[in-house]
């Protein structure tokens, strides 16, 4: 934009919206009487630490875990349907086969001792690769967030999501 359209829009000639300064945490209630001494009553700053801004960030962030819980449980959830569903319509595919070896060979309790050690077996083999996979997936997004610096870095730790902030290599 031209600085001529620019002055006409805006009277205003520090176009900047942002000052950090670096104090240690003791001197900032001294540094703060000295910026607003040197600012006009009428400026419209609002001043504040990186601290406060760090505490209403996770602040934000905390109203995004219960929906990304419930879709958790969501899937979850749809995830044991999804195995009820191949469980049952394997049964129901194979209902001439089973029908078959309880004719021939098979008792009421091998068929149902049969059918439970399947049903484990899929669970077992679901589980375990879920949590190879889900493991997996879940330190690469953290990498991947840390690597953006969106949320700060995120430290995958134990089943456990970690995210700090991090300012000039100190912890906030």
């Amino acid at each position: 934009m031209p600085l001529d359209t620019l002055s006409v829009l805006m009277s205003v000639e520090n176009l900047n919206y942002q000052v950090l300064l670096d104090t240690e945490d003791s001197d900032w209630e001294q540094v703060r009487e000295e910026v607003r001494t040197i600012l006009p009553a009428n400026a419209r700053v609002y001043v504040t630490t990186l601290n406060v801004w760090a505490e209403n960030y996770r602040d934000l962030l905390e109203n995004y875990r219960i929906p990304v819980y419930i879709f958790i449980l969501f899937i979850g959830v749809f995830g044991v349907l999804n195995l009820l569903n191949t469980l049952i319509t394997n049964i129901l595919i194979r209902k001439r086969e089973l029908g078959i070896l309880q004719a021939v060979v098979m008792s009421n309790h091998q068929m149902s001792k049969m059918l439970l050690i399947e049903g484990v077996l899929y669970t077992l083999g679901v589980f375990i690769l879920s949590i190879s996979f889900g493991t997996l997936l879940g330190i690469l997004v953290c990498k991947v967030f840390s690597a953006m610096s969106v949320f700060g870095e995120a430290v995958y730790t134990d089943g456990k999501l970690t995210i700090s902030l991090r300012f000039q290599g100190q912890n906030q």
